[in-house]
């Protein structure tokens, strides 16, 4: 019960990115990059940069990134765990249904905890690995895989509840932005 409670919630976080696609977020992810490149040397190695991830697509997956995952956190918790320094803390509690919950969010981080109801003192944390880029749950008793960005495939990888994988593309993002 309380695993399917973990996977549905993590899920939930996960899938809504497609329904909550009016929170902008800082895209913190994508100016990571961008200020890395502006820091490279000249304009002209800058531009050749700045083409390369276009041509690679380092700035498609970031911004994917963002959209899917990190924009979303930032939507409820106010905060971007890419944008937060190491020692940055950001709470807020929400009611939904009835059950209030608290998240706090730190730097490639995010624990839900719930603070009424029948699964009272339960919580879930969200991690996020900068060096493998992949989005994690840790229930406590088990670690979940949520998403994964693959920068050389050019493809973001949602791992859903029931067991399937949702792999998106530059092109399927393009298609789905145009209907």
């Amino acid at each position: 019960m309380k695993k399917r409670f973990f996977i549905a919630a993590a899920s939930f976080l996960v899938g809504s990115t497609l329904l909550f696609n009016s929170c902008i977020g800082s895209f913190a992810l994508t100016n990571r990059v961008l200020d890395w490149n502006k820091e490279l040397g000249n304009k002209f190695v800058n531009e050749v940069v700045f083409l390369a991830f276009h041509i690679i697509p380092v700035y498609e997956i970031t911004i994917l990134g963002d959209i899917i995952i990190l924009n979303l956190i930032e939507f409820w918790t106010g905060s971007n765990p890419i944008g937060m320094n190491e020692g940055d803390i950001q709470q807020k509690n929400f009611t939904e249904n009835g059950v209030e919950y608290q998240m706090t969010a730190t730097k490639n981080q995010m624990t839900v905890t719930v603070l009424s109801g029948s699964e009272e003192g339960q919580s879930f944390t969200i991690n996020y690995n900068e060096s493998s880029e992949m989005l994690t749950l840790n229930t406590g008793n088990d670690i979940i895989n949520l998403a994964e960005i693959n920068a050389v495939e050019g493809t973001a990888t949602v791992f859903n509840a029931n067991g399937t994988q949702t792999v998106y593309t530059q092109e399927s993002l393009s298609a789905m932005a145009a209907n």
